[in-house]
């Protein structure tokens, strides 16, 4: 890291232990400066989307800090942690995410609804969004109506149009050919170094060496090794910051602000009925049992995650910022409008 660096990522001495007995994280130290491609490779268990997770919030480590842009994720509380998820961070996925009975714009769209954006504010962030993922002439096609490709690039424009500081990647390439693997890094890349938004990914895949400024490797936990993948760029440094590097972090977070009552009440009827036109399209029983597809839309629109939980704490999750009710009334109600379509 240089002198005119920021850090983006600051993880200091990080564990998670899972009961007390599986340790998922093992004194993870790991400092990334903003801008950066970073790629964290490993086996399954390896401990990669676990990080993954306790850097968006979705998780809090067992000991250590971490700070994101000088924000320190390890203290916020769940609401705290999605309104900033929603403003500052974008998620990307193996199996892309995306609402099937909404259209490419729709799908993007909505996460400046759930954030609050007004009106005038959301077109022309969702239209540059799209043409920069070169998906102009499919604004109006539904996922099923486009290729992989196109579906992982609806996604990445999808996790960019809140204008996000930090991108968090899980297997964003594991489902595509390697032809479109390529085109989808080439654009990560471009998208890191030409809008300085950090970007760690979690690969399995062998192209993404070729593509990431540093790889870092995990094993059991713990970052073994590490990758430098091009000679003019500073390295991203594993070891805890000396104090010339934190003082090269200078700006404080901005706060995070909750949205206006009003802002929220819209968002509220948005993602309402998004969720309902979804659950038409699932089994009636799909509101008391798990299901992974609920678990990506949650972890889409910056939900914590329900790890762990049956679908009606998902749901009283979606909707707990509510003040009014309980949530059994929420799950009531959801059942009730949903069997009613």
């Amino acid at each position: 890291m240089t002198e005119n660096e920021t850090l983006a990522i600051d993880i200091r001495q990080v564990q998670r232990v899972y009961d007390d007995t599986v340790t998922a994280l093992a004194e993870i130290n790991l400092q990334i400066p903003t801008g950066r491609f970073v790629a964290l490779k490993g086996r399954s268990g390896s401990g990669k989307t676990t990080l993954l997770n306790c850097i968006g919030g979705l998780d809090q480590p067992t000991a250590g800090t971490i700070h994101v842009n000088g924000l320190a994720i390890h203290e916020l509380g769940d609401e705290e942690a999605t309104t900033w998820r929603q403003q500052q961070v974008g998620f990307v996925f193996q199996s892309f995410g995306l609402l099937p009975t909404l259209s490419a714009y729709e799908n993007v769209d909505l996460m400046l609804r759930i954030a609050g954006v007004p009106g005038r504010e959301r077109h022309p962030r969702v239209m540059a969004c799209l043409q920069m993922m070169g998906l102009e002439k499919w604004l109006h096609h539904r996922p099923f109506e486009l290729s992989g490709g196109q579906q992982q690039r609806i996604a990445i424009a999808r996790a960019i149009v809140n204008k996000p500081k930090v991108i968090l990647a899980d297997e964003a390439t594991g489902e595509l050919d390697s032809e479109t693997a390529r085109e989808i890094l080439t654009l990560l890349k471009e998208l890191a170094h030409r809008e300085q938004v950090t970007i760690l990914l979690a690969s399995h895949d062998s192209l993404v060496d070729e593509y990431a400024d540093e790889v870092l490797h995990l094993v059991d936990g713990r970052i073994q090794g590490q990758s430098r993948q091009h000679q003019q760029e500073a390295p991203v440094t594993t070891e805890v910051a000396g104090s010339a590097q934190l003082a090269a972090v200078g700006h404080k977070a901005s706060k995070v602000l909750a949205p206006a009552f009003s802002d929220l009440l819209v968002s509220l009827l948005v993602g309402l009925a998004a969720l309902l036109v979804y659950l038409r399209t699932l089994a009636p029983d799909i509101l008391y049992s798990d299901s992974a597809e609920f678990q990506t839309l949650a972890y889409t629109l910056g939900i914590a995650h329900p790890t762990g939980y049956p679908l009606y704490s998902l749901i009283g999750r979606l909707f707990g910022f509510l003040p009014i009710g309980t949530l059994a009334w929420r799950i009531n109600l959801l059942s009730a409008v949903a069997a009613a379509g």
